[in-house]
Order: structure tokens, then C-alpha cells, then sequence
């Protein structure tokens, strides 16, 4: 089993030290179409933000299965050696696992793994959290029906094509959107007593 982890922090590894390398080109390929374009619309901007984030995480995966079906796994030895059989991962080691800079890093990158792998699992619960609390916020929402009206007009105004439902809320402290398919204008309960 020992054997099996530290071939898939290797491969893990050397794929999280390639993803470096290709998040920057696709940030800087992103840079660069918005500077060449500044009359870019913000939605258009986060369109395209979108599918760079998007892009950098397939070009993950890709570069996983690449580097694992490249991956030499014959020293492997155990009762999972006939899953990676199955698998047909026996392949030929790439040349980018001989060379002397994966030879230099190749201790470390057990580390990189695990680090990659904690850093993982905060990010997932701090996005756990606030799926959490908009959901309480979603809960607690109060009817704002007099500013629906104007909400409307605005939209009109504007050109917004989808509905924006205009609500109070106790959780929040300044106005803010949530959602994307159906978006909620929330604005603190605050200023019902400001208006009032």
C-alpha cells in the first residue's frame, strides 16, 4: 500500500509542479485578450475568467492522466498490482521522470502532495461554509415588494433579460448578489430604517 501512495504523490506531484507552469500561461493568454480588447463588457470578462478556470483544471486532469499512464508503476508491488494491470498503466517511464530536475525534486514531491491535499481539503470546507451560509441567508430573506417594482424598471432600463428578485436580509451588512441562473439583490435590514 506504501508503494502505491508514493507513486500516486509522484505522479500527483509532478503534475501539481506542471499545473504552475500552465495556470501562468493561461493567466498571462488571459491578460493579454484583456488588454488587447478593453472595450470588453464585465460579463464578457467573467465569461472568459470562467473558462480560463475551467481550463486550468482540465489541463489538471489531462496532465494526471498523462503523467500516470507514462508513470513506470512496475516497481509497484502488492495485491494492487493486478488493478494497475487492468488498468493498462505499464507503460514506458516518460522522459520527463529521467531527466535531473525530477531527479532533484523527485524526494519532495511526496510533500507537494500532501500539501496540495490539505490545502484541498480547507478550500472545500471554507466553500462547504458558504454554500452554508447562503443557504441560512436564502432562509432568512424578508420581501422587499415595494422596490421589486423599481428593481423591475431598472432592469428594463438596462437591458437585463433575467428577473432579479429583490429581497432584506438581517445576514447581511451591505448589498450583494447571489446566485447566477436566478440572481437576488440583498440589501441589509438596515435600511429599511434608514428609509423609514
Amino acid at each position: 500500500m506504501e508503494n502505491l501512495l508514493y507513486n500516486i504523490s509522484q505522479v500527483l506531484g509532478i503534475t501539481i509542479i506542471h499545473s504552475l507552469w500552465q495556470g501562468l500561461l493561461i493567466y498571462f493568454v488571459l491578460r493579454l485578450v484583456f488588454s488587447s480588447i478593453p472595450a470588453l463588457s464585465s460579463v464578457k470578462k467573467y465569461n472568459l475568467s470562467a473558462v480560463a478556470l475551467l481550463s486550468m483544471a482540465i489541463w489538471f486532469i489531462y496532465t494526471f492522466c498523462a503523467e500516470a499512464s507514462a508513470y513506470d508503476w512496475s516497481p509497484a508491488t502488492g495485491n494492487y498490482s493486478a488493478f494497475m494491470a487492468g488498468l493498462n498503466l505499464h507503460a514506458v517511464a516518460h522522459p520527463d521522470f529521467k531527466t535531473t530536475l525530477y531527479t532533484s525534486i523527485k524526494s519532495y514531491l511526496p510533500f507537494v502532495s500532501i500539501i496540495y491535499a490539505i490545502g484541498l481539503v480547507v478550500n472545500l470546507g471554507k466553500l462547504g461554509f458558504a454554500w452554508n451560509k447562503i443557504r441560512l441567508i436564502k432562509r432568512s430573506m424578508i420581501s422587499a415588494d415595494n422596490l421589486q417594482e423599481r428593481i423591475n424598471e431598472f432592469s428594463r432600463k438596462l437591458n437585463i433579460s433575467r428577473y432579479v428578485k429583490v429581497s432584506f436580509s438581517r445576514l447581511v451588512d451591505v448589498p450583494c448578489v447571489i446566485g447566477y441562473f436566478k440572481p437576488i439583490l440583498l440589501l441589509p435590514i438596515t435600511l429599511t430604517l434608514i428609509s423609514a
